[in-house]
């Protein structure tokens, strides 16, 4: 029976300047920075991946549900060096393998789901000229970022809100690799900091505070 995942968290807390002189010729014009021309200032550069020929990968479209069954049963990865062939309006056209991961069935995915998905665009505008971009796609196994685990930990909140003295009072299953390091650090909260408790009159106090966390599998038709 196929399982879907819920999650249960209950936590109790959840960055041009001109200088110097310059002597006129006879003849010669001096432009202020008030009248600089931008007319000839190039638009910012698209995000590209390696290429200066005018033409960029927006996207090659794997995703990581794309990985080869077989691949991932033997446990292969791998970078696979590709040549993408487009037209005008930057339509693939072509595909090659240049350089294989030392895959046979990560090399065999790769072209197909180009064919598919990879987005190339032009500098300046939807249409260029036809030509060929060479790039990389990196092969790499991950799971899933959320896994079955239970988690109890407790946290002392200080009278400056900062939090304190993390323990781990209870664990099971696997938890996700940045609440481990976190944890691993001693920090209880993302932030560190917290507001204050206070009690009856308004005043800061301190306080211990227990907090659990917990992700099951349940079948993917439960309510």
């Amino acid at each position: 029976m196929k399982y879907g995942i819920a999650i249960y968290l209950s936590a109790a807390l959840g960055s041009m300047g001109l200088g110097g002189a310059a002597a006129a010729q006879e003849g010669q014009v001096l432009t202020t920075p008030s009248q600089k021309d931008t007319s000839r200032i190039p638009p910012s550069p698209r995000p590209t991946f390696g290429d200066t020929s005018g033409a960029y990968l927006v996207t090659t479209g794997i995703v990581d549900a794309d990985y080869p069954v077989e691949a991932w049963r033997r446990g292969e990865e791998g970078s696979v060096a590709f040549a993408l062939s487009y037209d005008s309006s930057g339509r693939v056209t072509g595909c090659e393998i240049r350089q294989s991961s030392g895959s046979a069935s990560l090399d065999a995915a790769t072209c197909p789901l180009l064919y598919k998905r990879a987005v190339i665009r032009f500098d300046g505008g939807w249409d260029g000229q036809a030509g060929t971009l060479e790039k990389t796609h990196v092969w790499r196994r991950r799971e899933p970022d959320i896994e079955v685990f239970d988690l109890v930990v407790a946290v002392t909140i200080g009278r400056d809100g900062t939090a304190t003295d993390c323990e781990i009072i209870a664990a099971s299953g696997q938890l996700p690799r940045g609440m481990s390091d976190n944890f691993a650090r001693g920090d209880c909260l993302p932030s560190g900091q917290s507001a204050p408790y206070r009690d009856a009159n308004g005043e800061p106090e301190e306080r211990r505070l227990k907090l659990s966390f917990s992700v099951e599998e349940l079948p993917l038709d439960a309510p």
